[in-house]
């Protein structure tokens, strides 16, 4: 997963500490779809950043980090809505959904 990261960073220019690196390699767990979100959103903290930067800064990483959960939960909450609200009763379908959450494997 570092890799995407890396690769990005060189054709920006722009070089991202080994540490912010590991950080963000261990939030996404193996999953490249958080590795590309905490990136993009590192790329754009730092393009949008007053000064020239040539360097990923701490609160870069803090920024993306915060901007990414807003966004996962953007996503997420579509999908929420778009799987409860297509029906009439989106009661029993919201129950559902949410015991399905509360007990993932059925018995």
């Amino acid at each position: 997963m570092q890799e995407i990261l890396l690769s990005a960073a060189e054709a920006f220019g722009v070089e991202i500490p080994r540490g912010i690196v590991q950080r963000i390699s261990v939030i996404s767990d193996g999953f490249p779809y958080y590795t590309q979100l905490i990136g993009e959103q590192l790329f754009w903290v730092m393009y949008e950043d007053e000064e020239i930067v040539k360097t990923c800064r701490e609160e870069h990483f803090q920024l993306a980090i915060d901007r990414s959960v807003d966004e996962a939960l953007f996503t997420l909450r579509k999908k929420y809505e778009k799987a409860t609200l297509k029906y009439k009763n989106t009661d029993d379908f919201k129950f559902a959904l949410w015991s399905l959450v509360g007990k993932p494997t059925l018995s």
